[in-house]
């Protein structure tokens, strides 16, 4: 049983992007054990390239353009919260984030008040700073 993030809420997201194939890239018991996100959903069309949403299980959602031949995401939302996002934020977004460029800002509430903390991102540099209210 994974130690779950209740709530997610960004504060910045500016121009993070990351590699798709780092979504997918998990030991094979993760694989196994149902941890891949689904492959990425085309939601528009625009002249600036296809827009995309990408699931992991009922906790991860990531919409975003794909770009660079298609082996990038420039995201425009994420949020990853509830039952085994404490599993996909250490397995799979996580280690996608350190092959990131760009920067992202949020705050999160870990098992409905357990803990806090404030996660920034940095061009693949990853730091997670408890807070207090």
């Amino acid at each position: 049983m994974s130690y779950n993030i209740s709530d997610w809420r960004t504060k910045i997201l500016d121009a993070l992007s990351l590699p798709l194939a780092s979504l997918y890239d998990l030991m094979p018991d993760l694989i196994t054990r149902g941890w891949r996100p689904e492959d990425p959903v085309i939601t528009a069309m625009t002249p600036e390239g296809l827009q995309v949403r990408i699931h992991g299980g009922d906790c991860l959602q990531l919409d975003g353009r794909l770009m660079h031949d298609n082996t990038r995401v420039l995201l425009s939302s994420l949020t990853c919260e509830g039952e085994g996002s404490g599993t996909v934020w250490h397995e799979v977004l996580r280690p996608a984030l350190a092959q990131s460029t760009g920067h992202l800002v949020a705050v999160r509430i870990w098992e409905r008040g357990d803990s806090l903390d404030r996660l920034d991102v940095h061009d693949g540099v990853i730091t997670e700073t408890p807070i207090e209210l």
